[in-house]
């Protein structure tokens, strides 16, 4: 550690940080920083003591600090001696804790999302400890499965759908979603409900939440097929119709999700079997942006890869794949025409 850096912290933090929230905050945020630099940096601060009286604002009565409490520690999980500190500290059990006893708090809204939004990004960094995490804490998964079923509660539900997209999209995240295997199908089929009947942002949502989902690796095929066939007798079809939209963002998203089942054999049969599916993919009129001209290509790229589209298309269409990739995702035919006198 620099003599700068101890001298610059030899000031009196106490009465620095005793001016008011927003300074004392400003004085974590600094530390946090610092911290993440390197270990040495990190037991220079939290000898200060900084992160532990950061750690105590978590007993707080104000809702706000709490929240800001929660950002700081976030920002000091991005460092794998912060994630020791953080869970050496209890600070998830804490939470955990914290997310029964609010169930019935009038700023439950509030708290919520934040508590979610910290254990989603300690899952998305530790994805590995997922099983152990919601086995351990279990009102966590609890809760993300039950919120999805509450799009009216708006910043509560996008957090929860999207803590569910990155438990659904590895293995050891599934593992822990099938703890609850009742609730997670429900809630999968929720989003599906979504999708087929809603405003347009819960359908977007819905729809990028399902690709996150179906991302996951592909020996994980079985589940993803049988979370696929949740509720729509054909929901493929459905996904076309949205694609088929004159709403630029829910196409892309729509072309998303296809993108994410055409690497799979069984998502290639669901598309072979779809009527107009295959003439649209290779219709290069139906898109006029270049982020629908590049998935467009990146589905029939996929398709032109892979072991098992010749024999679910056929030769002449796996061979129509191939020269739509040799030709490129911008390609333009010219029609060329003989002017008669």
């Amino acid at each position: 550690i620099s003599s700068n850096l101890r001298e610059g912290f030899s000031i009196d933090l106490e009465g620095v940080m005793g001016k008011s929230d927003t300074v004392r905050f400003r004085v974590y945020e600094l530390g946090v920083k610092i911290s993440s630099i390197s270990r040495e940096a990190f037991e220079f601060i939290n000898n200060l003591g900084l992160i532990t009286k950061l750690i105590g604002e978590l007993e707080s009565d104000d809702v706000l600090l709490k929240l800001n409490c929660m950002e700081l520690l976030q920002l000091l999980m991005e460092s794998p001696h912060g994630v020791d500190f953080v869970e050496s500290a209890d600070v998830l059990q804490k939470l955990h804790h914290s997310l029964i006893s609010t169930q019935d708090d009038p700023f439950a809204t509030v708290l919520i999302p934040g508590i979610l939004k910290f254990f989603g990004h300690y899952c998305l960094q530790h994805v590995s400890n997922a099983p152990c995490l919601c086995s351990q804490y279990p009102n966590f998964l609890k809760t993300i499965l039950s919120l999805v079923h509450m799009p009216e509660e708006d910043t509560v539900w996008g957090v929860a759908v999207d803590t569910l997209g990155i438990l659904g999209s590895t293995s050891d995240g599934r593992k822990a979603l099938m703890m609850l295997q009742g609730e997670t199908e429900l809630a999968i089929k929720k989003l599906w409900v979504f999708i087929n009947q809603s405003k347009s942002d819960l359908r977007l949502r819905a729809l990028l939440v399902l690709s996150t989902i179906f991302s996951c690796p592909d020996e994980e095929e079985s589940i993803s097929y049988e979370w696929y066939k949740l509720t729509l007798s054909n929901p493929l079809s459905t996904v076309m119709s949205i694609v088929k939209q004159p709403f630029f963002d829910l196409h892309c998203a729509g072309l998303r999700l296809i993108l994410t089942l055409s690497s799979r054999e069984w998502g290639q049969r669901e598309m072979q079997k779809c009527p107009g599916f295959v003439e649209y993919l290779l219709d290069r009129k139906t898109e006029t942006e270049k982020n629908g001209k590049e998935l467009k290509f990146d589905i029939i790229s996929n398709l032109a890869n892979s072991s098992s589209a010749e024999s679910v298309f056929g030769s002449l269409l796996f061979l129509k794949f191939k020269e739509y990739e040799r030709e490129g995702a911008f390609f333009v035919r010219v029609e060329t025409s003989v002017a008669l006198e």
